[in-house]
C-alpha cells in the first residue's frame, strides 16, 4: 500500500472513524518491486498499480454480487 485515506466524525463528543480503510477504494496499491525502484531513483516510468477491479472481478467470480441474499463462497 503506497497510501490511503481515512474518514472521521464525531459522535458523543468522540472521534470515531466512519468508513472503510485499506480496502482498493480507499487506497493505492503498487507491486512492491516497480515502486521500491521508483521510490529508490532507480526507474523514472510510474510503479505498476494493483486496480482494483482485479479485487472486485475475484469477489464476484466466487459469487459476491453485493446483495445480502447472496452468500460468497468463501
Amino acid at each position: 500500500m503506497a497510501d490511503t485515506k481515512y474518514e472521521f466524525g464525531k459522535l458523543n463528543g468522540k472521534l470515531i472513524l466512519i468508513d472503510e480503510i485499506h480496502t482498493p477504494d480507499s487506497s493505492r496499491y503498487y507491486y512492491a518491486d516497480s515502486y521500491d525502484a521508483y521510490v529508490g531513483g532507480k526507474k523514472e516510468e510510474r510503479p505498476r498499480q494493483l486496480q482494483k477491479s482485479l479485487s472486485a472481478n475475484g469477489f464476484m467470480e466466487n459469487g459476491f454480487s453485493g446483495r445480502p441474499e447472496k452468500r460468497c463462497r468463501y
